[in-house]
């Protein structure tokens, strides 16, 4: 086999990301459903047409099974600057062996890359609990929901969420709010406001839904998403080639996912509480 040659970041992401998918025994129809990315997306990256977005990386990591570093990796097929290939430490797992190097062999270009990507879980890792940080990294710490007294505290985002025309999404302010116990789902990890009519009458404007943190939902899910830095509270559909945003509501429009968007889950609806009847919603 050939070693010792010179290849781009976005081939190395692409070999590494191709050797993990084998590894964990998942296609390129898998992935995007586990990521509700279109396939096209997924066929980009095994192309090396592009790479994923720094944002993207830490959830196809989780769901491969390996670590943010090794995606970035030196490659069995590369020797930076002339320099020959050592082995990995023997403690090291048979997969990480595979795609890991010391980060000392990296070339100028991948230092950098790690550098990016190892700052960026940096911060998410000092808000972690210690059992998080002994494992995987969180990319967002979640909130804390509080249950006393017959009574349930949880951070509820001002940013709505758009049950109609999307909203900008950055980094939305949030309050606390409290409410009867039994209204709120066991798995809430937070609660987000909702705009607009399109997924009425199950989700009346101006509610607030109660949502569990998770990166992927089975079809048909209600959840809370991110397209094109715009949230959306919506009904997921998909298939192998299209990926669609629904409205409940007849009278609105579904949001069609194009296939070379990244399409951000940020958690399920589990129910929630509508202010002008003060009642759970479902």
């Amino acid at each position: 086999m050939e070693t010792g040659r010179t290849i781009s970041l976005r081939e190395r992401i692409r070999i590494n990301l191709v050797t993990a998918m084998e590894n964990a025994g998942i296609n390129q129809v898998q992935l995007a459903d586990k990521l509700n990315i279109s396939k096209g997306t997924v066929n980009n990256w095994t192309r090396g047409n592009n790479s994923p977005d720094v944002d993207m990386v830490p959830r196809i990591c989780e769901v491969l099974g390996i670590s943010v570093l090794s995606l970035y990796s030196p490659t069995e097929f590369e020797s930076p600057e002339g320099e020959t290939t050592k082995k990995s430490p023997s403690d090291l797992s048979e997969e990480a062996k595979k795609i890991a190097k010391d980060y000392d062999r990296l070339t100028d270009h991948g230092k950098g890359a790690v550098k990016l990507i190892m700052e960026y879980e940096g911060k998410a890792e000092a808000a972690a609990t210690p059992k998080q940080a002994a494992g995987r990294p969180k990319v967002v710490p979640l909130p804390k929901v509080k249950r006393a007294h017959g009574f349930t505290e949880i951070e509820v985002f001002d940013q709505p969420a758009a049950a109609g025309l999307g909203n900008p999404v950055d980094i939305p302010p949030s309050h606390t709010e409290q409410y009867p116990s039994d209204y709120v789902p066991p798995k809430t990890n937070f609660g987000v406001l909702i705009s607009g009519t399109s997924m009425e009458p199950k989700i009346p404007d101006g509610s607030t839904v109660f949502v569990q943190a998770t990166p992927a939902l089975d079809n048909g899910e209600i959840g809370i998403f991110v397209l094109d830095g715009k949230s959306y509270c919506k009904q997921l559909k998909k298939d192998e080639e299209t990926v669609i945003l629904h409205s409940l509501n007849p009278d609105a429009e579904d949001v069609d996912v194009p296939p070379l968007s990244e399409l951000r889950t940020l958690g399920r609806v589990l129910g929630g509480y509508d202010p002008y009847t003060r009642d759970i919603i479902w």
